[in-house]
């Protein structure tokens, strides 16, 4: 499995709910700790591998279906759980199509640790899942086998200095083919482009392996 450095995010100013989700989460992966929506989507906009988002309902006020829709638009994969203060019927059914969790205070001692176990498991993707996906992207874009090449760095589970090692590069030349490749594929730039790759293989699963990805000179994929 291809499994990358993840990222939580908490929207809340509770600091006993900061240190029970960083507890849950116990080294497993990094978790950021915001005090209002906004502040969390600048974020998540900029957090290439997030796992889940926790936030607390009365930080929403009664624009609650709004935020929620924002924040799923700027995270369409991440594991969302609302933290509410009772249990509301209408709340549930607007949760729902949103694919918001929802657990209710004062909650059960492992609903944290189940909740996080949840999101990191959804967050593992296999290495033919992601081959699946360059392979896709190769035939969308036309990207050559030297692009392809360069895709472990793009998708930060080799490092730059590990990849010029393995094909005989330059820095500034490995940086311009990052660059060629952002072009090809039309988009705004590498992470926007590393975020499409491992979303289309989490949604897509294992439809066709193909042979994208060069895999990397390191542990990080087995």
């Amino acid at each position: 499995m291809t499994t990358v450095r993840s990222s939580f995010v908490l929207i809340s100013e509770d600091v006993l709910l900061a240190r029970a989700l960083a507890s849950a989460i116990s080294g497993a992966a990094s978790l950021i700790v915001v005090s209002s929506v906004e502040e969390a989507l600048a974020l998540i906009r900029a957090t290439r591998h997030l796992s889940g988002i926790v936030l607390e309902q009365t930080l929403l006020g009664a624009d609650v279906p709004r935020l929620l829709n924002k924040l799923r638009a700027a995270s369409p994969l991440a594991s969302l759980l609302l933290v509410a203060g009772k249990l509301d019927a209408s709340m549930i059914n607007t949760l729902q199509p949103l694919r918001v969790q929802l657990t209710v205070r004062p909650f059960p001692l492992d609903a944290l640790t189940l909740y996080v176990s949840r999101a990191l498991a959804g967050g593992r993707v296999s290495t033919a899942d992601v081959q699946g996906s360059v392979a896709r992207l190769s035939r969308a874009h036309g990207l050559s086998a030297g692009d392809r090449a360069l895709m472990p760095v793009l998708l930060d589970v080799e490092t730059a200095e590990l990849a010029c090692q393995r094909l005989g590069l330059e820095g500034a030349a490995l940086e311009r083919g990052l660059r060629r490749i952002v072009k090809k594929c039309r988009v705004r730039n590498i992470d926007r482009l590393a975020r499409q790759v491992w979303s289309d293989a989490l949604l897509y699963g294992r439809e066709d392996s193909g042979h994208g990805l060069e895999p990397p000179k390191i542990a990080a994929a087995t």
